[in-house]
């Protein structure tokens, strides 16, 4: 347990080292889609292929934090892709309360409907767009209703 506690305070010193970058330098840095594909396709090969160890775990951090920033830094920020994501990323702890929420009620939703077996990815799928729904409804009732807007801060903020 203690290692595993280890792995996670590294990996997120890993993170908070980035962050701590001063501000407008990392989004400076635009790497070609190759690069970030090459990345990714190292991450993977690394999970893939390379015993699970305290290092390797360190490299695939510095690997997804690489790929994460690198892809990042190329989208358009005016798209409506990286508008619903950063929408997301405004509301994540909601987004996570709303994740815990949708699979505790589909378990028993599934049973009632006596479907035994659901693929996991389609679960993942309906709980990723009911996730993503929860997150757009409360961002247009924050703009729209001021009691929405003072209960969302005064619980999340």
């Amino acid at each position: 347990m203690s290692l595993y506690i280890l792995n996670m305070l590294s990996a997120g010193f890993i993170g908070m080292a980035a962050g701590l970058l001063p501000h407008g330098i990392l989004g400076r840095i635009r790497p070609p889609w190759a690069f970030v594909a090459a990345v990714f396709v190292l991450y993977v090969v690394v999970i893939r292929f390379f015993e699970d160890s305290y290092y390797t775990q360190m490299l695939v951090t510095g690997l997804a934090l690489v790929a994460i920033l690198s892809a990042g830094s190329r989208v358009n920020p005016a798209s409506i892709l990286t508008r619903q994501v950063t929408t997301l990323g405004r509301y994540s702890l909601l987004s996570y309360i709303a994740q815990i929420f949708f699979l505790q009620l589909l378990k028993p939703a599934a049973m009632a409907f006596n479907v035994h077996a659901v693929h996991p990815l389609a679960l993942i799928s309906i709980v990723m767009v009911l996730t993503w729904l929860s997150t757009l409804i409360t961002d247009f009732a924050r703009q729209r209703l001021r009691c929405i807007d003072v209960l969302y801060k005064s619980v999340f903020a």
